[in-house]
């Protein structure tokens, strides 16, 4: 009911990809996923926040155009599939804006992982 519940909720799908994507890896579970994740999610912001000074902010041009673009595939095929315009629209704001925490807790997943730490569940409900 609150964007924050909505932050952790995709936290831990992101957390739950990686898990995925390392337990299945030669089945090649949710790669492809995991591999958006960290590109939109991850290495886009990170390189455009890099080069935002050196090329006058270009950069940032660059990665809004990027994200546009992404929102327009996921509007496109939400529309495809029968779902009414302004559904669409908050469809695919929200599957861009979703990258950014899905790459977090996927990054949190291997941070855990390397210092041999086991999973915890992510809660977003407050009991």
């Amino acid at each position: 009911t609150s964007f924050s519940q909505w932050w952790t909720r995709v936290l831990r799908g992101g957390h739950a990809f990686a898990e995925g994507a390392a337990r299945h890896e030669k089945l090649g579970f949710w790669k492809k996923e995991v591999r958006s994740n960290w590109a939109w999610g991850a290495a886009l912001p990170a390189l455009g926040a890099l080069f935002v000074v050196p090329t006058l902010g270009t950069s940032a041009v660059v990665v809004g155009a990027g994200y546009a673009t992404l929102f327009a595939k996921i509007r496109r095929d939400a529309r495809r599939r029968g779902m009414p315009a302004r559904d669409a629209d908050l469809f695919a704001l929200f599957g861009v804006v979703a990258k950014i925490p899905q790459a977090i807790g996927q990054g949190r997943y291997w941070v855990a992982r390397l210092r041999g730490r086991q999973s915890v569940i992510i809660e977003y409900k407050r009991m």
